[in-house]
């Protein structure tokens, strides 16, 4: 939908989905948009003009949880290649890795991190976390032009730590198979004048 943007959030396995003006400005609250399947959560979101969500540790409790879906484009592994310089055949070579035995070019394990943090850092919690820990295993590999739905649910909140432990996942939608697994640990930053 031009001129909008969606943010989710949700209780247990219920989800809510927000439609966003693109024209924020400064701190604003989601305006909740209901769609059949979907139950509404009594909470809003805060959001910042960037299109970044704002959670705190207060929104969080177990069970929660929130995904994105992810296209693995051929540009996103050449651009993760250029950038760390893993210029591994696997990586970038469809026939070398057809001969090892693979579909064809398989994105970087660190690739696919790196869109768990994105889930983290623009919306879940947004721009108040900072990620103290990611441990992954990979199940199977992830190949250009798979897409993806990386999934995070929390499993442990500590407020006296101020720190959230999630679950994380990835799974390739077009046979449902689970490629990445693993556990994150996000802490919450806030303005030097707020403390």
């Amino acid at each position: 939908n031009r001129g909008s943007f969606f943010c989710r959030i949700g209780k247990g396995n219920r989800h809510a989905l927000y439609r966003i003006p693109s024209s924020l400005s400064g701190l604003h609250t989601a305006k909740r948009l209901y769609f059949p399947g979907f139950v509404e959560i009594s909470e809003s979101i805060p959001l910042v003009a960037n299109h970044i969500c704002a959670l705190t540790i207060d929104d969080f409790h177990e069970g929660l949880t929130d995904s994105i879906q992810v296209t693995v484009a051929t540009s996103d592994i050449d651009a993760f290649a250029a950038l760390t310089g893993d210029i591994s055949p696997l990586h970038m070579d469809s026939a070398f890795a057809q001969r090892r035995g693979f579909a064809k070019r398989v994105a970087h394990g660190a690739l696919i991190c790196g869109y768990t943090s994105r889930l983290f850092g623009v919306h879940f919690p947004g721009k108040n976390c900072i990620l103290q820990s990611l441990r992954t295993n990979f199940a199977s590999p992830v190949y250009e032009g798979d897409q993806i739905e990386i999934k995070a649910e929390v499993k442990q909140v500590s407020e006296a730590m101020g720190v959230v432990v999630l679950s994380i996942s990835a799974m390739r939608n077009a046979d449902s198979e689970i490629v990445m697994r693993g556990q994150a640990q996000i802490g919450f930053t806030k303005d030097k004048d707020a403390e």
